[in-house]
């Protein structure tokens, strides 16, 4: 009988906990029906293979020797020479720096998660929520402070980097099965939020950045990007001409931002010198904590790189990839766009060929990606790179008879080096696209998802003899 009443006890909780389920609440619901059937152990980091000096492939098991491997993965060193020219004349702000306001610190406040987990020093921020009156008259004088005597306390630059897995990996023995989440200490992400909203604001109202991007942006979503490249592409078929597409991939974007650079770059776009400096203090001298499992490294430096986990990093990547797409800005037959670190290059042309040819040139051009690259020390990945020939011509079978085939595959030189085959398909900021833009394979992918996870709400439902009716 006691069996009876609590199997029935656990069935009533779970048909609750169900019914309660929100927008807030449904991460949680995704973690636990996608979850394998276990004991419910925690999963644990295992051995992780590296290569040692010769080039020998060797296992690391000690925790302390895992940190330093995740770390390596993590945070990359900054170039000993960041090509910044210490006599570059800048132009003149674009806009005056005005003082944080509490105002300022009250609306970032309010937008806060208040469950998120804290930073070292441990403050919630449900704590600065339910607080804000008691605590914004002492927060905004160190805030105006930290800006006016140019200087950023050293508690605020350390924070605990947590491990999680990536989904969907096939061997996690390998560091980049892993990505890191970074618990920054909650009075810095206040004002590091104020600062976001204040250069936000004026960089929207000023234009100062093109708006072929997408990530970062406030009201800019991945449909924004993909509606530009359709519009692009049914443009160009209207005109008769045909269209390639190339997806760009960038190894560690944020990981690999050098500060100089940044700062450099921000300035060229016209931020005062008062934002700058302050975020060039707040990237230097960094420590941080590796945390897995039961395990909690030695603080272990952090010398470039932006703060992943942090609201204002997004938006100020803005300013370090701009210049990626701005070789492509203002030509009819060329469209380049970026969200974050996933970018495109397409070229329009009367045939997919001379398409193949301009877009080489767009890539190699002056001031084009190939040059982003070199200068803003974010290294290409060419093995993920994807083309596709966009396009519903259809031209003469080889084979003879009357009936006409799609074009076959191509092979677009980008340099002297590397080449990318076109494909049928590619997955693009969580879309399929294909080559005449039908949408078929994303509707039968999404139905096939659809279906999943009717299955596995089908699954929470039935826990025991099903919900009752």
């Amino acid at each position: 009988m006691i069996t009876q009443n609590s199997s029935e006890r656990r069935r009533r909780n779970t048909d609750e906990w169900i019914e309660s389920i929100d927008h807030g609440s449904i991460g949680d619901a995704h973690r636990f029906a996608t979850a394998p059937a276990s004991d419910g152990g925690r999963t644990r980091i295992p051995a992780l293979r590296t290569k040692d000096e010769d080039g020998k492939e060797i296992e690391v098991q000690k925790n302390e020797e895992k940190s330093r491997l995740l770390h390596k993965a993590f945070f990359y060193e900054a170039p000993e020479n960041h090509g910044v020219d210490p006599n570059y004349e800048y132009p003149a702000p674009a806009f005056k720096y005005e003082e944080i306001k509490n105002e300022e610190i009250r609306d970032s406040i309010k937008n806060l998660s208040l469950y998120k987990a804290p930073g070292l020093n441990k403050i919630s921020n449900s704590v600065l929520t339910h607080c804000a009156n008691q605590l914004i008259p002492y927060l905004g004088p160190i805030y105006r402070a930290s800006v006016k005597l140019k200087y950023y306390p050293e508690r605020w630059k350390r924070f605990t980097t947590v491990v999680l897995r990536k989904g969907g990996k096939p061997d996690y023995t390998v560091p980049g099965a892993y990505r890191p989440i970074a618990l920054l200490d909650t009075i810095w992400k206040v004002m590091a939020s104020v600062m976001k909203g204040k250069i936000q604001y004026y960089t929207e109202k000023l234009q100062l950045l093109p708006n072929m991007q997408f990530g970062g942006r406030s009201g800019c979503t991945t449909t924004d990007s993909l509606h530009t490249l359709t519009s692009f592409v049914k443009d160009s078929w209207r005109k008769g001409d045909e269209v390639m597409a190339l997806f760009l991939d960038v190894k560690g974007a944020f990981p690999n931002t050098v500060p100089q650079v940044l700062i450099h770059d921000m300035r060229r776009y016209g931020v005062p010198k008062e934002i700058t400096d302050w975020i060039a203090d707040k990237m230097t001298g960094r420590e941080t904590v590796i945390k897995f499992d039961d395990f909690k490294s030695e603080p272990i430096a952090v010398n470039s790189g932006l703060d992943q986990g942090c609201n204002l990093s997004m938006f100020v990547y803005r300013f370090y990839n701009t210049s990626q797409i701005e070789a492509a800005i203002g030509r009819k037959d060329e469209l380049a766009t970026n969200f974050a670190d996933d970018a495109i290059l397409a070229t329009a042309a009367p045939t997919i060929k001379e398409a193949a040819a301009k877009m080489k040139n767009l890539f190699q051009r002056q001031n084009g990606p190939a040059d982003w690259s070199k200068t803003h020390f974010s290294t290409y990945e060419y093995h993920k790179f994807a083309a596709m020939a966009l396009t519903r011509k259809r031209i003469p079978n080889p084979e003879g008879g009357n009936k006409r085939i799609k074009q076959p595959p191509m092979t677009l030189h980008i340099d002297e080096q590397n080449t990318v085959t076109t494909v049928r398909t590619h997955k693009f900021l969580g879309v399929i696209l294909d080559e005449e833009l039908r949408f078929k394979e994303h509707a039968a992918y999404a139905l096939g998802k659809g279906t999943k996870w009717m299955g596995q709400v089908k699954r929470l439902s039935k826990m025991a003899r099903g919900m009752d009716g």
